[in-house]
């Protein structure tokens, strides 16, 4: 079976990717992640939607542990819709998306590189991949598309994945309507605690 290799053994160099530092995101540094992880204190945290890196390195500075990064690193709908915005820009190499080199290049030139494990996959298939592989994450931080059906998606093959007493938490639970409804009918139906912190929703065990 396939198992995710760290950062630093898949780029030793990162030099050899000819690029520079570009962390470009969204919400990535909020102060709601220091506050879960001091609580929490996590040995393992899945990110579902990784992007350029900001929130990546963000997290990894927030623990020592294992840090699991599923992404196409494709870009979705709300990138392509809105590519004119340099927030949504998505580098491309004869047409195809090359985002995972700069997410990598970003990762491979911190001190977490050794503790952080690529997984470029849709969310779903990476998180089956982890369910194989017996992974159970403190913290879930979820980021991906934010259309409704993906992210009810995303939500049902996280949950199985959270360890007992962890915490999941999903951005832009107000700004997307997609996500505000998932979420909503989600914690409807696994009867999960939810709560509102600035633009996250965060599920707490009962």
């Amino acid at each position: 079976m396939y198992k995710p290799k760290p950062v630093s053994e898949l780029c030793p160099d990162p030099a050899v990717l000819g690029l520079s530092r570009d962390t470009r995101g969204w919400n990535g540094t909020h102060p709601v992640f220091a506050e879960y992880f001091n609580s929490v204190q996590p040995d393992v945290v899945i990110e579902v939607g990784s992007w350029y890196g900001q929130g990546t390195l963000h997290l990894a500075s927030l623990f020592g542990g294992e840090l699991y990064c599923i992404d196409t690193w494709l870009g979705g709908i709300d990138h392509l819709m809105n590519e004119g915005r340099s927030e949504n820009h998505v580098p491309r190499k004869h047409g195809y998306p090359t985002l995972f080199n700069q997410w990598l290049y970003n990762v491979a030139s911190s001190p977490h590189a050794g503790r952080v494990f690529p997984i470029p996959q849709t969310s779903v298939d990476g998180l089956r991949l982890l369910s194989h592989l017996e992974v159970k994450a403190d913290i879930i931080v979820i980021d991906g598309s934010h259309q409704y059906l993906d992210v009810y998606a995303d939500l049902q093959h996280a949950l199985p994945l959270l360890a007992n007493g962890g915490v999941m938490i999903m951005d832009d639970f107000r700004s997307h309507k997609g996500v505000f409804h998932a979420v909503l009918r989600f914690a409807h139906e696994a009867d999960l605690k939810l709560r509102e912190n600035g633009p996250f929703a965060i599920f707490t065990p009962r």
